[in-house]
């Protein structure tokens, strides 16, 4: 049976071109040692869901629609740049904030719901970031300050996406496979 790499994300929109080229800019003495996410290819990661059967598709894209259903759009932005160890980073990314509580509540109702459709827990604890580079070969330094070394980039997630990953030489190359629309009414606490 045909099988693809899967994952569920959030897809930022082209206005964070601009940040993704000042990081690039900022980080450009580490150039040689990171291989750069393509900027259309920054995403951040709800659930990823590794080789899925095709005929699966269909049965995830209703999971994500029901979360979706139940969740409102929300407003995000990015903040500085980051590693989980920015003294040995492996994986150099732009940290997310903003409506963060709905973030985390739709990323949890993901994993709810692929869980309930065959798919394993994520073990990790979630941290919203988008991707911009990972090491080539060893780990790289990161300067000490981070703070401020690149604008923020301000935007609305009003859907979710299913993507499929196809790796290359030149990186990896990702394809939408369908969208879920965020439309639950806010939460009131």
């Amino acid at each position: 049976m045909p099988t693809l790499r899967a994952f569920v994300a959030v897809e930022p929109p082209a206005s964070l071109i601009p940040v993704y080229q000042a990081a690039r800019r900022f980080l450009a003495d580490l150039d040689a040692r990171l291989r750069w996410v393509r900027p259309e290819g920054v995403h951040l990661t709800l659930k990823f869901l590794g080789n899925v059967e095709v005929v699966s598709v269909p049965g995830i894209l209703e999971a994500m629609r029901a979360v979706a259903g139940r969740t409102p759009p929300m407003a995000l932005h990015t903040s500085e740049v980051g590693a989980p160890d920015p003294d040995r980073a492996r994986v150099v990314w732009l940290e997310v904030g903003g409506e963060t509580e709905i973030l985390d509540g739709l990323q949890a109702d993901v994993e709810d719901a692929m869980f309930r459709i065959g798919f394993e827990r994520e073990e990790r604890r979630f941290h919203p970031h988008l991707t911009l580079a990972r090491a080539r070969r060893r780990a790289v330094r990161l300067p000490s300050e981070l703070t401020g070394a690149v604008p923020s980039a301000h935007f609305m997630v009003d859907r979710l996406s299913l993507y499929s990953s196809e790796l290359r030489p030149g990186g990896a190359v990702y394809n939408a496979l369908g969208h879920a629309r965020l439309s639950g009414s806010p939460r009131r606490g």
